[in-house]
């Protein structure tokens, strides 16, 4: 049987990694909006304005929860030097690419915080921590919905790239490219028999 002092610790280490990563995904698109080519777009300026606004909150949240939880400097500060290591190279790829690059990048980085939210709230649901648990399913769906909208917009923002670099282009692809990719279903696992 686990003590209650070893259960906070888990749950103070799991919500500090997901901070230190949120708060990572917002000085990435800070730095994003600076970018020219980013801002000539208003649909996509927008979005990341919006993403960077909504994970301000959830790092104010997890603040929060983690002064609610107890002391929790220290796994912060070692949250924070892992991720910098894990992301060092990424932080300046982010950046320099076109506009469509840029949303690929940020729907990754927001689909990996989405599935740290999935870690911690089974983590904190198994841990009898139902508040946490919440925060954690909270955050995930706001990060998947904006996952979404991201995809629907890619098609979009990568046929306005290549119509700057090429003459000739397919101009249905990025409808079509929607429409199939709105047709997506959850994948079938194989029955035992098939796999026997």
């Amino acid at each position: 049987m686990e003590k209650s002092h070893d259960v906070t610790h888990c749950l103070i280490h799991c919500v500090a990694d997901l901070r230190a990563l949120s708060r990572y995904v917002v000085e990435v698109l800070e730095l994003q909006l600076h970018e020219r080519e980013l801002r000539r777009n208003g649909v996509i300026c927008r979005l990341v304005q919006e993403t960077a606004q909504l994970l301000r909150v959830h790092v104010d949240q997890l603040d929060q929860e983690l002064a609610t939880l107890g002391e929790a400097e220290s796994a912060l500060r070692a949250s924070t030097g892992h991720l910098a290591a894990a992301f060092v190279g990424f932080f300046s790829k982010a950046r320099a690419h076109e506009p469509s690059r840029m949303l690929r990048d940020d729907s990754a980085l927001l689909g990996f915080t989405a599935t740290n939210c999935l870690m911690l709230h089974t983590t904190a649901f198994a841990l009898r921590h139902p508040r946490t648990a919440q925060l954690a399913m909270t955050h995930y769906r706001e990060l998947s919905a904006l996952v979404q909208e991201m995809e629907q917009q890619l098609p979009r923002l990568v046929m306005a790239d290549l119509g700057q670099r090429f003459g000739g282009i397919d101009r249905t692809a990025a409808e079509t490219t929607s429409e199939l990719a709105s047709e997506v279903t959850p994948i079938q696992q194989p029955t035992l028999a098939a796999t026997a």
